[in-house]
């Protein structure tokens, strides 16, 4: 129906889909998983499936191919019908080489795209394991990272995973998406279930890196001046610095370098520096745009 109203399954879809599908347990708190509150460093956890290091759901067939027939043939003339047998069966060998090689290396290959779930229930991310597993064509990250192009939310809550989805210029999705895909049986487009009423910078973030040329990099930072985040800061110092640098922002370790300082501080202010919340960085990815200082 859209954005502005609710999703209802086709009749007897999605609640027989979630009842025949088998729902397994096991849950891992995950950093990435968190969501911070604009109004400051309140958190909600998110607890995350603990996925199998190196999870891909594409698998090939198993079993060799057969030998052909064609090494079925009698032999008039020549030598034993030991000696025959034997070369037979040897060419039969060389012929399947190149099929099972071609079938080891297309188990080996997965895929290129990979998809992270961020404030999903246990019941909800062990569908969309079976979706996958169905469908084909994602690996499973935990994490946000270079390859992956989805970023799915059981709920539209801001968790790092979130935010550093829409700093690379990922989808942004709801869990419904995967439920309609496999209603009809393949993926279906993203755009009507692209959450970009709760993420404004969502669709325009993922516009830019697909008419970016090569590797895509945000602009959102940088005409900011350089920053200095402080270890103590919330969410985690690391976290925050490759948000900024996603978007264009410059980091430094050495404090008079820096006119903005990010996070909790300590000891004499610089008066020629700024210092501001982690916050700023968070409403500023989530929206866009630069917001004013004042508030933060």
């Amino acid at each position: 129906e859209g954005l502005h109203g609710d999703f209802t399954p086709l009749e007897g879809s999605s609640v027989e889909m979630e009842e025949l599908l088998v729902v397994r347990s096991g849950q891992k708190e995950d950093s990435t998983s968190r969501m911070w509150n604009s109004s400051g460093g309140e958190m909600q956890c998110d607890r995350e499936l603990d996925l199998v290091p190196d999870c891909t759901v594409d698998k090939a067939a198993e079993g060799g191919p057969q030998p052909s027939s064609a090494c079925d043939g009698s032999v008039k003339s020549g030598p034993t019908r030991h000696d025959v047998l034997d070369a037979s069966l040897e060419a039969c060998k060389d012929r399947t080489r190149p099929h099972e090689a071609s079938k080891r290396r297309g188990k080996a290959r997965k895929p290129t795209r990979t998809l992270v779930m961020t404030s999903m229930p246990s019941e909800k991310q062990n569908i969309v394991i079976q979706v996958v597993n169905k469908l084909k064509g994602f690996s499973f990250a935990r994490e946000v990272c270079d390859t992956t192009t989805h970023v799915l939310t059981g709920n539209p809550l801001r968790t790092l995973n979130v935010l550093l989805g829409i700093a690379r210029g990922c989808w942004i999705l709801s869990y419904e998406w995967v439920l309609w895909s496999l209603e009809l049986g393949h993926w279906i487009s993203e755009e009507p279930f692209e959450l970009s009423n709760y993420f404004p910078a969502a669709p325009l973030c993922r516009l830019e890196r697909v008419l970016s040329a090569g590797r895509y990099q945000g602009t959102l930072f940088a005409d900011q001046p350089v920053m200095f985040i402080t270890p103590a800061s919330d969410p985690p110092r690391a976290k925050l610095r490759e948000l900024v640098l996603l978007c264009g922002g410059r980091i430094t370790r050495i404090l008079h370098q820096a006119g903005i300082f990010i996070g909790p501080s300590q000891g004499k202010r610089k008066a020629t520096a700024t210092y501001l919340s982690e916050t700023w960085i968070l409403d500023s990815v989530t929206q866009h745009k630069v917001c004013a200082f004042d508030n933060y």
